[in-house]
């Protein structure tokens, strides 16, 4: 995820990953009470040199396994219910048209939460996703008899 140049903020940012009802809506409609994914929640006031766009990086550790093959929506949520924006990076659409910004209402008050969503925009946000390979690790394969020497 990206934020203009010069857009500094003190306030960490939390990504939520949700699904998707791609069923009765179109475009499909992320269903924010699906949450799949809640957090990590980053920190990154500014970009290493200044002047430059600012990466968020966020790190699954472990990876998300996501529930089945389709779509899915990502949101960004000031940590703490801060009533502050975080800008983000977006282009003119048409890079990705399979994409939809969705925008949802403010929680203003602890606990935070994420909103059901009240609107969507045209726009393509200028992020990078890294994916796990999709093959098993191998693993040794072991005799119940010498299993049962490694763990006495």
């Amino acid at each position: 995820m990206w934020r203009p140049p010069n857009s500094l903020t003190y306030t960490a940012n939390r990504l939520f990953v949700t699904t998707v009802d791609a069923v009765n809506y179109d475009p499909p409609r992320p269903v924010t009470q699906g949450i799949i994914q809640n957090g990590p929640a980053v920190l990154v006031p500014n970009s290493d040199p200044p002047g430059l766009p600012i990466r968020m990086d966020y790190v699954l550790d472990p990876p998300l396994v996501l529930p089945h093959p389709g779509t899915y929506a990502f949101f960004i949520q000031r940590e703490g219910c801060d009533g502050g924006e975080t800008l983000l990076m977006a282009k003119e659409p048409g890079t990705y048209p399979d994409g939809t910004y969705w925008s949802t209402g403010r929680t203003a008050f602890l606990p935070c939460f994420l909103r059901s969503v009240t609107g969507w925009e045209d726009l393509d946000l200028c992020f990078e996703v890294e994916f796990c390979r999709d093959a098993s690790t191998a693993v040794r394969g072991e005799s119940w008899g010498r299993l049962k020497v490694i763990y006495r």
